[in-house]
């Protein structure tokens, strides 16, 4: 009797022990859990300014993704490929396919065409975006495996891959006209920082979200409106009061070369646009060179 008391004794206590072992395995994963939410909330707010809107690209993943839905279609293209014969009655008449493959098969089909066909468009978006410099995506991975203490950030084939996601980046960013004057003739009240608590981050590296005010775009608006005239206006001018050939022609140049730093430095055109601007500009003076 004893003995079995001892041996009832003893299971209590190991399982008791058991379950404060697991209590404690879980505290210990929810705090580790916590901790690494607490990290990726400090990188979205940007306490980590160099990898700050830095990200993978998973172009391995995605395309792997590609490969299963491939895969998975080209399955289901075999069994229809078996059930053609049948769709067609012995007197010629069609029968519905449906009835032969079933209606859930049918909607597995145009899922998985729905979905192969949305990665598809996705890998494309993915893969115009632009990527950040070597330098800065090895800092990027760095700063990530650190921090998170996973090293995988670092080892993985395709660990250097990034995108950039800034404003910038998107071309979602203020042009640099409407920045310049927000920052120089309105209060500094307008323009809008994060808040951080921690000052070890020096203020030249702290990410500013602009806010542009309403004043800024009309006085932005009207200083585009006076430069597109005067780009237009200045050169007739000078042209039409300019006898020689080879004066106009450098005249042309110098206002094209003028225009085209002009649209370069203030606006956030991508390289078609500027080139269209360019060579719109260019053919309206060569056009009044002719006619003067």
């Amino acid at each position: 009797m004893a003995s079995d008391e001892e041996h009832s004794k003893d299971s209590r206590l190991s399982f008791h022990n058991g379950s404060e072992q697991k209590i404690a395995h879980k505290k210990a994963s929810l705090s580790i859990v916590s901790l690494v939410y607490s990290l990726l909330y400090d990188f979205a707010r940007g306490l980590y300014p160099e990898a700050w809107y830095m990200f993978k690209r998973f172009e391995t993943l995605s395309l792997f993704n590609i490969y299963h839905y491939q895969h998975d279609l080209v399955q289901l293209n075999q069994k229809i490929d078996s059930y053609k014969e049948s769709w067609t009655g012995l007197n010629g008449t069609q029968i519905d396919s449906t009835k032969e493959i079933g209606e859930e098969y049918i909607m597995n089909v145009r899922k998985l065409l729905r979905e192969y066909h949305e990665a598809i468009r996705n890998i494309k978006e993915i893969s115009q975006m632009k990527r950040p410099e070597m330098s800065r995506r090895t800092t990027v991975v760095d700063v990530l495996s650190k921090r998170l203490d996973w090293k995988f950030y670092t080892t993985a084939g395709d660990a250097l891959s990034m995108l950039h996601l800034t404003p910038e980046a998107l071309n979602a960013s203020p042009d640099k006209i409407r920045v310049a004057i927000q920052h120089y003739a309105l209060s500094p009240e307008v323009s809008l920082l994060a808040d951080y608590e921690e000052e070890r981050i020096p203020p030249s590296q702290r990410p500013i979200h602009m806010f542009i005010h309403s004043t800024t775009d009309i006085v932005a608006r009207l200083i585009i409106s006076i430069l597109g005239g005067v780009f237009l206006m200045l050169p007739m001018i000078s042209l039409a009061y300019t006898e020689s050939l080879l004066m106009r022609q450098l005249f042309v140049v110098m206002f094209v070369f003028l225009f085209a730093v002009c649209v370069t430095l203030g606006s956030n055109s991508s390289n078609q646009e500027l080139l269209m601007a360019s060579a719109t500009y260019s053919a309206v003076l060569v056009v009044f060179v002719g006619r003067v």
